[in-house]
This record gives structure tokens, sequence and C-alpha cells, in this order.
């Protein structure tokens, strides 16, 4: 399809005014405040233990609802990421000092919430020679010391193309259940 002649306004996806007295957006379309017994739970563990989570930092529409059903997703190596991704409400900059114990938080927070399984993610943190890769691999350690059963997911970064990297190999005991990778770090075809 060729680009209208210069000067042509181009209105791609038709937009409705939502006035009032006017047609109301459906439900499942509003953002609701969140609250609820879960969320002040989550949000009172991860502030006490001056950890992060994604669903906070992105700003998730859906922190609500999955806090209350005690779901949340760990971000950990901080909450400034060393890139700009244009989709990304992350905050991007120069991080700060890596946090060493932040791992055994991890593992309090996931004891104390009662998790079966654990998710965790971080920024990119380029400025390591690993990646924060040894970080990811202690977390995973602290919770399968901590939690014996419980599974955990890793969300890594791309560590910069290592595939050998921590927590994103197959080697050792710091292995994760799971291992997934965000689109925006898989190679195309």
């Amino acid at each position: 399809m060729a680009p209208p002649p210069a000067g042509v306004p181009t209105q791609y996806l038709p937009i409705q005014h939502w006035v009032k007295g006017g047609q109301r957006r459906p439900e499942w379309l509003k953002a609701r405040v969140p609250d609820g017994e879960g969320y002040r739970e989550i949000k009172e563990t991860m502030c006490g233990l001056n950890l992060h989570t994604v669903c906070e930092e992105a700003r998730c529409p859906n922190i609500g609802e999955c806090w209350n059903n005690h779901t949340a997703t760990f971000m950990i190596l901080g909450n400034i990421c060393t890139r700009s991704r244009g989709f990304c409400a992350v905050l991007t900059g120069k991080p700060i000092e890596l946090d060493v114990d932040e791992s055994k938080r991890v593992a309090d927070a996931a004891e104390k919430m009662g998790l079966k399984h654990a998710v965790i993610t971080s920024v990119n943190r380029d400025e390591l020679a690993d990646g924060g890769a040894s970080i990811f691999a202690a977390t995973i350690r602290g919770i399968r010391e901590r939690i014996p059963c419980c599974t955990v997911e890793v969300l890594p970064p791309d560590f910069k193309g290592d595939r050998d990297e921590g927590p994103c190999s197959t080697r050792g005991p710091t292995r994760s259940t799971t291992t997934s990778r965000p689109c925006h770090a898989c190679t195309r075809r």
C-alpha cells in the first residue's frame, strides 16, 4: 500500500471521544486503582525488603489483580536499566552500585509470600562483566535453599548474546525450572 500524498492527513484507527453522557468504555477496559489485602501485603513486603517488581517499575495496569492473587515478578539488579527501549517504562540511565544481598532478600520475600512458583526478571546491566548472571544464579540458589519445592522461572536479558552465561545455560545446580526469553532478545530467522 502506497503512503498518502504529502499533506493528506492519515487516520489509521477511528478515534472515538468518550464524552460525558456519550458512549461509555466497557468494564474490561477500565483500569482499577490497585487495592486489596493481597496487594497491600506484597507492597509491604517489597518495600520492607527494598525489592523491585517489574509490575511496579513497568507500571503494569494489572498489578492489583495479580498481587491480590499473590503473583508478582521480582525484578533484580536494581530498577535502572542500561538500555532504552521505546516500549518499556522502566527507568533508563546509569545504574547504582550492585546490591549483592538482593538475592537473599528475594528468597526472604518468596518464603514470606509462601510462593510455590517464583518468577524473576531483571533490568539490563551491560556495565557488569557477566551482565548480572551471578546474581541470577545466587537468587535461584537462595530460593531453592529456602523453599525446595518452589519452581523458579527466569526471564533473563540477553547477556549481550552470551548464551552460556549464568541462568541461561543448562549447566550446574543453578539451572532454573523454566527459562524464557523476551521476544526482543531473540534472534530473528
